[in-house]
């Protein structure tokens, strides 16, 4: 047997370019499509169904947040407590949520167990009654929860800082608040769940140890239900981000926090620009990661915060780098002139050498990661249809990160983001004459 030096750091190897597993894709009967990945040895299994509209394209969005929180409260056949039940005694969970253009119904389950839950999730589907009792519970402890965290300033820079990218009136800038939980009935959760759960074709993916006969399964149970025959399906309302021409900044004053929460928002790049990935390496770079250029200087340097985070996102709406961070009210300024100066040296300094290999072992790391296990591979497909990305896009970001470089970060940070506009929203105890920059 080989003796082993523990007294010398085993070889680092460059993490190679690795493909993501291809989905196959049917059509059921009543034109759903079934998107399959047959992928892990463990016999589990997580059904997803995605329906392609969510809060932003309600007219009160507060109804679809209650309709997540209350549809496993009961069904013609079972009550609240025996969804609970059938759950818990066959190893399986589920859970309702939203997003912006999107509404999902997730299942986690035994490969054994699935003629018991499958049925159970079409049953809430299909047939899912809203109880008063369970729904007048619920929508009380929703909104005192909602009511809390309106109090948070993160939570007040992140509405004002929506208001200030997409405009007031927009769709992704609605607010819910409080009362509007309170004001929405169970017959007004009923209708969404029929206009957005039932006439809206959702898409159906199924991942893990996919059998033969548990594709048969999802196909027989989810096959049949009549989707899309109503004449008032919930639609997309995208409305595009205006172009910004100047850096502004706004604030919620909350005189009692002793925390300001600062958003920094620059608007950027729609996800197919070719530029997308060159630039999201870069901000990765600025703000990314725990050893970034920000959580450097401003958290380990200067001691200004405990973490503040840089990132670009995309939306059908359009693209932003958001960078985000709490402190000390009397270190606003200073925290947004070192935001200001991190920038600046990014788009002046070339990257060294070290830094830069860490960047890129720790995004290569991240790309690898998400073929970690069937759910997160299948997660990433669900991402591409809903961004209508192409059907390469893991092996273009494989391709783009072997040719990010020090240049490359140089270039982006002058060309997006050094004299960008900036929108800075800021929440807590406002500091008078504070500077735009």
């Amino acid at each position: 047997m080989e003796k082993i030096d523990r007294s010398v750091a085993p070889r680092i190897n460059d993490l190679q370019a690795m493909q993501l597993p291809a989905v196959t894709r049917k059509h059921l009967p009543n034109g759903v499509e079934l998107v399959i990945l047959n992928h892990g040895q463990q016999p589990v299994n997580r059904l997803t169904v995605v329906w392609g509209a969510g809060n932003a394209d309600l007219d009160n969005p507060a109804t679809l947040r209650l309709l997540c929180q209350t549809v496993m409260e009961g069904t013609s056949r079972y009550n609240g407590g025996e969804i609970a039940e059938i759950l818990e005694y066959n190893g399986a969970w589920m859970r309702m949520e939203s997003g912006p253009h999107t509404t999902l119904l997730t299942l986690h389950s035994l490969n054994h167990t699935a003629s018991e839950v499958f049925p159970l999730a079409a049953d809430i589907v299909t047939d899912a009654t809203y109880p008063d009792e369970s729904f007048n519970r619920i929508r009380s402890k929703q909104a005192a929860a909602l009511e809390i965290d309106m109090r948070k300033v993160a939570n007040k820079a992140v509405l004002l800082g929506n208001k200030m990218l997409y405009g007031e009136s927009a769709p992704m800038a609605r607010v819910i608040l409080p009362s509007d939980i309170l004001s929405v009935s169970a017959e007004d959760v009923r209708l969404v769940h029929r206009r957005l759960l039932k006439d809206v074709v959702p898409t159906i993916y199924l991942a893990g140890a996919v059998t033969p006969e548990l594709e048969a399964y999802v196909a027989d149970v989810f096959g049949h239900i009549r989707f899309g025959e109503g004449d008032d399906a919930v639609g997309r309302k995208i409305v595009a981000q205006p172009r910004h021409g100047i850096s502004r900044s706004c604030w919620d004053v909350a005189p009692e926090s002793m925390q300001t929460a600062v958003r920094m928002i620059i608007p950027s790049l729609e996800r197919l620009h070719p530029d997308y990935e060159q630039l999201r390496f870069t901000v990765f770079v600025l703000g990314g990661y725990f050893g970034s250029r920000l959580m450097s200087n401003i958290r380990e340097d200067k001691g200004y915060t405990y973490g503040i985070s840089a990132s670009l996102s995309a939306s059908p709406e359009g693209g932003r780098v958001t960078i985000t961070c709490q402190t000390d009210k009397s270190h606003t300024e200073d925290v947004l002139a070192e935001i200001d100066h991190e920038i600046r040296r990014l788009a002046s300094e070339p990257v060294g050498e070290a830094e830069l290999e860490v960047v890129k072992h720790t995004l290569m790391s991240g790309l690898t990661a998400l073929l970690d296990s069937p759910f997160t591979i299948m997660d990433y497909h669900q991402q591409i249809d809903s961004m209508q990305l192409p059907v390469d896009y893991y092996a273009r970001q494989m391709a783009e990160l072997q040719r990010f470089d020090a240049a490359s970060a140089m270039e982006m940070t002058n060309k997006y983001l050094r004299e960008a506009p900036r929108l800075t929203a800021l929440a807590g105890v406002p500091i008078e004459n504070i500077a735009v920059r």
